[in-house]
C-alpha cells in the first residue's frame, strides 16, 4: 500500500495559527515585514534555549507529536516555517501511520 501524502492545508493552517498565537502571548512577538515565517528566532533575539524548550513542550503537547533529540538539535527548527515543517511532516507520517494499521 503507497503512503499517501497529508494535505490538509486547513489543519496545516490551524497549526501555523496556533503556534504563531502562542509566541506572540509567550514571547511577546509579532509575525510581520521584520519578523517572518523564515527569521531565525534565535538570531532575532525572540527566543533562547529556555524559550525553545518551552516552545517544544507546547508542540508537543498540543498536537501530540514527537521529537528525538536529533530533531531537536538538527538546527531546522529555528524559524516558524521550519516548525510548522517538522509538524506537518509528523502529522503526515503519523496518518500514514494510521492508514496501515487502520487505526
Amino acid at each position: 500500500m503507497r503512503a499517501r501524502r497529508f494535505n490538509n492545508q486547513r489543519v496545516i493552517a490551524m497549526v501555523k495559527s496556533q503556534i504563531v498565537a502562542y509566541m506572540e502571548r509567550v514571547f511577546l512577538v509579532r509575525f510581520d515585514a521584520d519578523i517572518t515565517d523564515s527569521t531565525d528566532l534565535f538570531k532575532a533575539g525572540i527566543i533562547d534555549s529556555h524559550g525553545y524548550i518551552q516552545l517544544m513542550q507546547f508542540i508537543q503537547r498540543t498536537f501530540q507529536v514527537r521529537f528525538s533529540r536529533d530533531e531537536l538539535l538538527s538546527g531546522v527548527i529555528t524559524s516558524l516555517s521550519g516548525i510548522v515543517g517538522v509538524v506537518e511532516a509528523k502529522l503526515d507520517r503519523d496518518a500514514n501511520t494510521d492508514a496501515r494499521t487502520g487505526t
